[in-house]
């Protein structure tokens, strides 16, 4: 459960990170030739040893390639499992040299049985399962993370100041740059993820399907902001907000990335 054990490896963004307050956006060649070094030792108490590459679509190129070399001959008592959420971002020839199984996400309501079962009280429980969305390993991290579900609630607070005024939105946007600015990418990264949650859900209360909104005790809220706007502007919102998050990945400069966002955003209706 907790990824100890001596033949057991896992690397992704967040441990190649370490301490540090922003993760680092790549997985580095460093980290890599660290992983082959450790893969070259036998297995010490099983029969196997096991390496698994969570993140493994943000490989830089050089980590992919150094990759490579291991999976075209890895030693004769190792397993290495690559974990990704797009198939497509990851190199044909490391692809071509791995099986490739899909999983869907888990059904929210086993989620939050699972959950409960843990100890975690209802509300609480419901909550995170609606927020992962069917990723059962991040909602035991969250549940075990009250800091970290106590991050995501402030920036869903934030998220909804932005969202129901546009001087707010602006100002806030001005922020999120500086913020970006002094190397905080991923504190960025995670405000425009929640504002995209925000909408989605605006959006699926709009057409009534409100069993599926994310945000379920901000319902109240949500559905005074929702009734601003035609569904036709919340999708506008939301492709908006979409936009930025691939501009920040493309190096579109920060501060007119996010000044594009909220000037794209539609305007409240307050008389609705």
């Amino acid at each position: 459960e907790r990824a100890m054990h001596p033949d057991l490896t896992v690397l992704s963004l967040e441990t190649v990170g370490g301490e540090r307050e922003a993760r680092p956006t790549r997985i580095s060649i460093d980290a890599i030739r660290e992983l082959r070094a450790t893969l070259a030792l036998r297995p010490l108490e099983s029969d196997w040893r096991v390496v698994v590459i969570d993140d493994a679509d943000w490989l830089s190129r050089d980590a992919a390639d150094a990759l490579l070399k291991t999976l075209e001959e890895p030693p004769p008592f190792a397993v290495l499992i690559l974990i990704v959420e797009d198939i497509a971002s990851v190199a044909e020839t490391i692809r071509s040299r791995c099986q490739q199984i899909r999983l869907g996400p888990v059904p929210v309501a086993t989620v939050r049985a699972a959950l409960e079962s843990r100890g975690v009280g209802a509300p609480q429980a419901a909550l995170i399962a609606s927020l992962t969305r069917g990723r059962i390993g991040e909602a035991f991290r969250l549940a075990a993370d009250p800091e970290a579900l106590a991050r995501h609630q402030e920036l869903a607070e934030i998220g909804l100041q932005m969202l129901a005024d546009p001087l707010v939105a602006l100002g806030r946007a001005r922020q999120l740059a500086e913020t970006y600015r002094r190397g905080r990418r991923a504190q960025v990264e995670a405000q425009l993820a929640v504002l995209a949650m925000l909408w989605r859900d605006l959006l699926l209360l709009r057409y009534g399907l409100d069993d599926r909104v994310i945000h379920a005790g901000l319902r109240e809220r949500l559905e005074r902001l929702a009734r601003r706007w035609s569904p036709a502007e919340i999708l506008q919102g939301l492709r908006a907000t979409c936009q930025a998050m691939v501009d920040l990945e493309t190096n579109v400069q920060v501060r007119l990335a996010l000044d594009a966002l909220v000037t794209q955003w539609p305007t409240p209706d307050r008389t609705r």
